[in-house]
């Protein structure tokens, strides 16, 4: 008798199957799906968000969300500002070019996204995105509270001895 497969294993195919399929369509816009996130998630910040909070927002590092902002700053899609309480630090703002940039991507990715869950009924849809958004919510609470953080990695130890 075949096994049941992993729930761990179908969430994974299933993401896999979305990313290259929502690749093909962000491609046509010069984009990846990490960059069309972080322009997505940026554009929800008006006065800009922290790079240290995108990265959280993204469960990912610093340096990886770096990255993904130079790369996007570089197509001019993306701007860095001074934050008006700490001159020292960068707030990321989504540009004029960015925000036409996104406008066209979120129709396309609607498109996509019908197609992709179109077989869901109204009610399934909601579903999922509510069971999804509680397993998120859940692993970055549990994350939290067992030190690592929402990366999911764990902050440096201080030096033994100083």
């Amino acid at each position: 008798m075949p096994k049941t497969p992993r729930l761990s294993y179908l969430l994974r195919q299933a993401q896999l199957a979305n990313r290259q399929q929502l690749d093909a369509v962000l491609r046509s816009f010069g984009l990846t799906p990490a960059q069309y996130m972080v322009l997505n998630i940026i554009s929800d910040y008006r006065e800009g968000i922290f790079s240290a909070e995108l990265a959280r927002r993204l469960w990912i590092t610093p340096q990886s969300s770096n990255e993904i902002v130079a790369s996007l700053e570089k197509m001019e899609l993306i701007r860095r500002v001074e934050d008006a309480g700490q001159r020292r630090v960068l707030r990321v703002g989504v540009a004029v070019k960015g925000r036409a940039v996104l406008a066209k991507c979120e129709k396309a990715v609607d498109r996509f996204e019908a197609d992709f869950f179109g077989d869901l009924s109204a009610a399934e849809d909601s579903q999922l995105r509510d069971i999804l958004i509680g397993l998120v919510r859940t692993s970055r609470e549990k994350s939290v509270a067992d030190g690592l953080g929402e990366s999911g990695k764990r902050p440096r130890q201080a030096a033994a001895a100083r």
